[in-house]
């Protein structure tokens, strides 16, 4: 048989079960062996009565529970009795050979076991041990008659469990799995050096040691070869499908060298010096356009390290071009800043004749373009329904701001007609984490902080430390400081009154900030009067803002020095990150408190204790990537379970190695055969 055989080949697969297994997509043998267990019952050390005496009794009792022993010894009696209606015990005493030691065993409603205990015959029987006194008890423990001469079939060695596919059993699953290793010939196409290079076994002893192991070790082993398999078979697919390589001709080598000398005219008229990370990461964009290479790059960089300069410079550069450019926001506020920020630059640069910036809304039925020169679209996901924008094939460049949640599918049509695409974040979600350490799309990192910028105090405050909390900020504030106030929600929902901004917002006024000139914030605002209220706080007008995670980005006021977060444990760390970047973008130092509610348990509080004892976006975002999940790689999910089935996106090491290998097969023009059932990207 072959590895891309239908399953009803399997002997003892029929047609009803052939259908419960295509169901689930079990389709091909392959689809049979990349349904590995779920878990491992481990058997394979049997021990006599007084060895699981001795070890059970070492362990402390909440481990006693978590543990199963297996042991060999002899049936010397059993009973059954029902001791009141729809309860029916069996239970037996077991001992060793010389009846020195002896250990009990009890059953619950398995009348059938009575007709499989045979007195004076030898047993091997596995589950948890229960000690009161100097009584130790098998709590219903699986079994097995020893016979001579015959090998135990379940226990006494390692076995795979799978999850049921609805009718189709454990057993089963096992049974035909096993039947297909017999049956099949499964080649390896990597060299020997790579096995040797990087600790794997090949493919045949991978498959065999995950669903026939006989150590826990050869499962580690020949699961790490299959999560490299299926590394591989994903970077392939994605590749085929979503990477197409420009062809180096005259006109793109053009464009870039053209795109170079433009940002080498435009950077002297900045009235401030880029740093030298910035210079970095523009030559590094730049040669990638030049190479005639497609640009998909994730540009990573703390708040308020420069990285919208930096695609503007860039849009610009493509405008001097006769190129038009789209840049997108995940808010109307961000979206309206890059705006007034584009529009200025321009005037500055002296380029109203050359570029214009337009603003794209979901109220305009058709943004304002201009025929004489170039455009810089800017906009919030309103710009996807466009379909006449994404389509005009003088849009050369797009950027998307703050890492906004496109799935691929999304991304790919931005890409329409060989754009180019960069990303900016200041915290990658997992996912987007994720498909940069698998290359999926280029990482660039810009370390350096602006001059003169200081990191943020992140503190967790204790519910017995609020209101000497507040006091402080109330004096900074009258010292002419600002700061936000920040709540999950706008009312409150199930009388939780302090993640409501409406609630809190007039009681912290009324207790504290009574001199203190303050305003609200918050999405169910129409767009004009959250502009009045953003313009009065950059102003100075108004010291305190109460808000929602509306303000997350998109609000830069330099003198704003201090933020305190309700609710803290109901934001995401990538969303707490942003709110931290609100404050500290200037020379004062910032400040970042998170209010927990009262009920937050150990686990809520280590998760914030982590983020307040680390100020980089790349650690709060592989934190998220370990604790959350990467989601799905190739859709819209942001958190959960991904597109990898085998492999483990918090394997950073193994990730690495699979690239690297996927490089070198690449190069030397080698396919890769597919075993692994990767869901299609």
């Amino acid at each position: 048989m072959q590895i891309s055989d239908p399953i009803g080949q399997i002997k003892g697969v029929g047609k009803n079960t052939e259908q419960l297994l295509r169901s689930v997509g079990i389709v091909t043998l392959a689809d049979l062996l990349s349904y590995l267990p779920y878990t491992y019952e481990d058997s394979s050390e049997i021990l006599s009565i007084l060895e699981v005496k001795v070890k059970s009794k070492k362990l402390p009792q909440w481990e006693l529970g978590k543990n199963k022993f297996a042991v060999k010894a002899i049936l010397r009696k059993s009973n059954s009795f029902s001791p009141r209606r729809g309860l029916f015990l069996i239970t037996a005493i077991f001992s060793d050979t010389k009846n020195e030691q002896t250990i009990k065993s009890i059953w619950f409603n398995q009348p059938y076991i009575t007709t499989q205990l045979v007195e004076g015959s030898e047993y091997v029987l596995f589950g948890k041990v229960q000690i009161s006194g100097s009584s130790y008890t098998l709590q219903s423990p699986k079994f097995e008659r020893v016979v001579a001469g015959k090998t135990l079939e379940k226990l006494g060695k390692i076995l795979p469990i799978y999850r049921r596919v609805k009718a189709v059993t454990s057993t089963y699953l096992r049974k035909f799995i096993t039947e297909s290793l017999t049956q099949i010939e499964i080649s390896e196409f990597l060299s020997d050096d790579d096995l040797r290079k990087f600790h794997i076994p090949n493919l045949s002893s991978s498959y065999h040691s995950v669903h026939c192991p006989d150590s826990l070790e050869k499962v580690h082993q020949g699961s790490k070869r299959l999560a490299i398999q299926e590394i591989l078979e994903l970077k392939q697919d994605y590749d085929r499908k979503f990477l197409t390589k420009k062809v180096l001709d005259q006109e793109s080598s053009e464009l870039g060298k053209s795109i170079a000398r433009s940002i080498g005219i435009l950077v002297p008229k900045l009235p401030f010096t880029l740093t030298n990370g910035q210079k970095q990461i523009l030559q590094s964009i730049v040669e990638k356009i030049e190479s005639g290479d497609e640009l998909d790059s994730l540009l990573y960089g703390d708040v308020g390290s420069g990285k919208t300069i930096i695609a503007l410079l860039i849009a610009l550069a493509f405008a001097l071009e006769k190129k038009d450019s789209i840049l997108i926001a995940p808010t109307t506020i961000l979206a309206s800043q890059h705006y007034k920020l584009a529009t200025e630059i321009i005037k500055n640069f002296g380029l109203q004749d050359v570029v214009n910036a337009v603003e794209v809304s979901a109220r305009q039925k058709k943004p304002n373009t201009r025929t004489d020169g170039s455009s810089l679209y800017v906009g919030t996901q309103a710009i996807l329904h466009d379909q006449e924008l994404l389509k005009n094939r003088k849009v050369a460049f797009v950027t998307i701001d703050e890492q906004h949640r496109f799935g691929v599918e999304q991304r790919m049509s931005l890409k329409q007609n060989g754009r180019y695409v960069l990303t900016l974040s200041a915290t990658p979600i997992p996912r987007t984490l994720a498909l940069s350490f698998l290359r999926f799309s280029q990482a660039l990192f810009l370390e350096e902080r602006p001059l003169g910028r200081k990191e943020t105090i992140s503190k967790v405050v204790p519910f017995d430390k609020e209101e000497v909390t507040y006091e402080w900020i109330a004096k900074k504030l009258h010292f002419g400081e600002q700061a936000y106030i920040v709540f999950p929600r706008i009312e409150s929902e199930e009388d939780n009154e302090k993640q409501s901004l409406l609630a809190m917002s007039a009681f912290l006024k009324e207790k504290y900030f009574s001199t203190i000139s303050s305003a609200l914030l918050h999405g169910g605002m129409k767009e004009e009067e959250k502009a009045k209220v953003m313009t009065d706080f950059s102003s100075g007008k108004t010291r305190l803002l109460y808000a929602t995670s509306v303000i997350e980005v998109g609000v830069d006021v330099a003198n704003a020095t201090i933020i305190a977060i309700h609710g803290a444990e109901l934001f995401g760390l990538a969303q707490l990150h942003q709110l931290r970047g609100r404050v500290g973008r200037s020379s004062q130092q910032g400040y970042c408190f998170l209010f927990p509610n009262q009920e937050a348990n150990t686990s809520i509080i280590e998760r914030l204790d982590y983020f307040a004892t680390h100020t980089s976006g790349n650690d709060v975002s592989e934190y998220d990537l370990i604790y959350r999940g990467a989601g799905s790689l190739t859709g819209t999910l942001q958190a959960g379970a991904s597109d990898l089935r085998i492999a483990s996106l918090n394997d950073l090491s193994l990730i690495k190695n699979a690239v690297t290998i996927y490089d070198k097969l690449v190069h030397s023009n080698t396919s890769i055969p597919r075993y692994i059932r990767v869901k299609s990207a």
